[in-house]
């Protein structure tokens, strides 16, 4: 009789000493975030059409698009542009846009050709959202916010350096990559 208490006494107190409750879940989807390149003619960031200098120069083209040039010469019929980018996505969410980090410098190609040793440097990086967000120098990363009609736009802009004295007329292409995500 001892064992059948005990092992009822056993059992009662394994089972005052478990307790189950239901847990309400819950999760919310917000909209994918999606970017549109909305730049002039599709280009993106364009320096537009430089002469080179004396001596080995570089093109800056700020995220409001002033072209600032220094050993070579912008030729003003030959504008530059900005890239310009729409994020859509869930409204008053914040999202980063990351750009090539200081000294990454992507490539341009004397007429796309990646076998060509005439080549440009892109470097400097800075972006600038629709509500006056901007990057330093020394910073990739910027963070924006989506209005109510669930967009946003950013600019980015750059420097063009290693511009030689004696670089190769041509045209000069490449790609860089850049990254949107929500915050």
């Amino acid at each position: 009789m001892k064992k059948y208490l005990i092992l009822i006494l056993l059992f009662c107190v394994s089972y005052q000493l478990m307790a189950q409750i239901p847990v309400n879940s819950k999760a919310v989807i917000v909209a994918t975030l999606t970017v549109t390149d909305k730049s002039v003619g599709g280009v993106g960031l364009d320096f537009g059409t430089l002469s080179p200098g004396a001596s080995t120069g570089w093109c800056e083209v700020t995220p409001l698009n002033v072209r600032k040039a220094t050993n070579c010469t912008a030729l003003p019929l030959f504008p530059s542009s900005v890239a310009i980018f729409e994020v859509t996505g869930t409204k008053d969410l914040t999202y980063t846009v990351t750009v090539p980090a200081l000294g990454t410098k992507p490539t341009l190609y004397l007429n796309g050709d990646k076998t060509s040793t005439d080549i440009l440097h892109v470097d400097l990086f800075k972006v600038l959202t629709k509500n006056k967000a901007t990057t330093n120098t020394l910073g990739n990363t910027v963070i924006g916010t989506l209005d109510a009609s669930n967009k946003d736009e950013f600019y980015i802009g750059a420097t063009l350096t290693d511009i030689l004295y004696n670089q190769n007329p041509g045209t000069y292409t490449g790609t860089f990559n850049i990254t949107a995500v929500y915050n």
